[in-house]
């Protein structure tokens, strides 16, 4: 049985921004089915994070925002998740999400250190040969 890991990890970031009472972080989302981690913009209650679910937008989904309606539309429903239905929050959300977009598209790849896990030595044709076997950690946070 495989280890379950968190999808975001909010200590590690690339970028953070406020805006009044929440938070935009560009941070790396796991993706299970895929096993691999993908830049996301998350969206905090920036005074309480745990107000509310964060609100999480991949980059595999970040060409939907470019259109406005569709970004208007997911930000209102959004801002009833923060416990406010205002137009105000909805635009607040909208902005953060649109404000936010470019640095999304340039944010790199999720770190990684190759860690040794194992050695091996395979025989073959009678030559001998030396493998290392590497898994892939995250970097720890400065």
């Amino acid at each position: 049985m495989t280890e379950r890991q968190p999808a975001i990890d909010l200590s590690r970031q690339q970028f953070s921004r406020t805006s009044g009472d929440l938070a935009v972080i560009g941070t790396w989302l796991w993706n299970e089915d895929q096993e691999t981690h993908e830049p996301a913009l998350v969206i905090i209650n920036a005074l309480n994070p745990r107000a509310f679910k964060p609100c999480v937008v991949a980059l595999s989904a970040a060409y939907k925002y470019d259109d406005a309606r569709y970004c208007a539309q997911v930000a209102g429903a959004l801002a009833g998740l923060t416990g406010s239905d205002s137009m105000q929050t909805a635009h607040k959300i909208a902005l953060l999400i649109e404000d936010s977009l470019n640095d999304l598209l340039n944010m790199p790849p999720n770190p990684v250190d190759a860690v040794v896990v194992a050695d091996a030595t395979v025989a073959a044709d009678g030559r001998k040969r030396s493998l290392e076997i590497v898994d892939y950690v995250p970097q720890q946070q400065v």
